[in-house]
């Protein structure tokens, strides 16, 4: 059976990906520049295609994240832990209160941040041991 869980947004994040293109279009707008107000259109496109949906579904067979246009899927078996972090590495995170997932070599593999990382940890731990 798998579950999604979604991504916990923290608000100085979510102002800073929508208030650099806001504050693009706003400053073009006052100024009468359309090259400036469509640079901010334009950055927001892009971050929006880069973030949104955020969100991680566990499988019995993989860990899949979604975080917008990227899909990145994997496997259960390349999996060995799971667990809290802060680690403010580029990841398909929208928070800084992490899951870190490292692989049967010890490496990370990712960092997610769900909205509830105990019971996301909690059930990547159990699928693992099946």
């Amino acid at each position: 059976m798998e579950k999604r869980y979604y991504s916990a947004v923290d608000w100085w994040l979510a102002l800073i990906l929508a208030g650099v293109p806001a504050a693009l279009i706003i400053s073009g707008a006052c100024i009468g520049d359309k090259i400036l107000m469509l640079s901010g259109l334009l950055v927001g496109v892009v971050i929006a295609l880069l973030a949104v949906p955020c969100h991680y579904t566990l499988t019995n067979q993989a860990l899949i994240i979604k975080c917008g246009l990227i899909k990145q899927t994997i496997p259960l078996e390349k999996i060995h832990d799971a667990g809290k972090t802060y680690n403010p590495l580029s990841s398909p995170a929208l928070s800084i209160k992490r899951v870190k997932v490292t692989g049967t070599n010890g490496k990370i593999l990712t960092l997610v941040s769900p909205k509830d990382r105990d019971a996301f940890i909690a059930d990547l731990k159990t699928r693992l041991a099946k």
